[in-house]
């Protein structure tokens, strides 16, 4: 017969101390992922080619910290070409633009009734995927021109 080694009191004792471990050890890693670093408030225009983007355009700019959870990212509308966002990342962000413009007559959905209108990205394909910046840690003024 082979003895079991499950009752034994020292395999028990090992097992729980061990489990404590892994809980606390958890318990850190997850709350180093979780603090916020330092972050500042920015404001700027946003211009495509170097003229403003068109009134009937839906944006918005976003801030992705590099090295980060995706939820320390932050974004906000812009209108009028221009935005106002608090609480960036202080550090090296990339910023990503979605900028849509409605393309083609109203529709209404089959499906819900609902009056709809397609939107085409005017984002230029060079800065789709975003741009890589250093947000100071001043915050202030930050322009840019896709």
């Amino acid at each position: 017969m082979i003895p079991s080694f499950r009752k034994h009191p020292a395999v028990r004792r090992r097992r729980g101390i061990g489990a404590d471990r892994g809980v606390a050890l958890l318990l850190v890693v997850l709350a180093m992922g979780c603090g916020q670093g330092a972050t500042t408030s920015l404001s700027g225009t946003v211009t495509i080619g170097g003229k403003p983007i068109p009134a009937d355009a839906e944006a918005t700019i976003g801030f992705i910290p590099e090295g980060k959870a995706l939820a320390d990212a932050v974004s906000a509308p812009i209108n009028g070409g221009k935005y106002q966002v608090t609480e960036v990342p202080v550090g090296p962000n990339k910023v990503v633009f979605n900028i849509e413009r409605p393309v083609g007559p109203a529709r209404v959905s089959e499906r819900t009734g609902q009056e709809y209108q397609e939107k085409r990205s005017i984002v230029p394909p060079g800065k789709a995927a975003g741009i890589e910046t250093e947000i100071p840690a001043g915050g202030g003024q930050q322009d840019f021109d896709l």
